[in-house]
């Protein structure tokens, strides 16, 4: 039951990508806000504390990355894009 549960979660996910990456994108950018107030807080300067919360969190696309391969079927996703790339042709 839990495989297809991913299954579904995964299906729907290549249907609405661009609201999930929106969301995720928004959710990561929270997540490095609350680490650069929390490093002012410790006294740290603006630009020094976003860039030890961006070494904290691994960068920005490496989560991003993770995130749409968790939510998409690699190889549909693949033959979509296929597809796509052979209609504008």
């Amino acid at each position: 039951m839990r495989k297809l549960r991913a299954i579904a979660i995964r299906l729907k996910g290549l249907l609405h990508s661009g609201a999930a990456d929106h969301d995720f994108s928004a959710e990561l950018e929270s997540h490095i806000e609350m680490h650069v107030d929390e490093g002012i807080r410790k006294g740290l300067s603006p630009d020094e504390a976003r860039r030890r919360a961006l070494i904290q969190l691994g960068g920005t696309e490496q989560p991003r990355q993770a995130h749409r391969d968790r939510r998409s079927i690699l190889w549909v996703e693949q033959f979509l894009q296929a597809v796509q790339a052979l209609r504008t042709e």
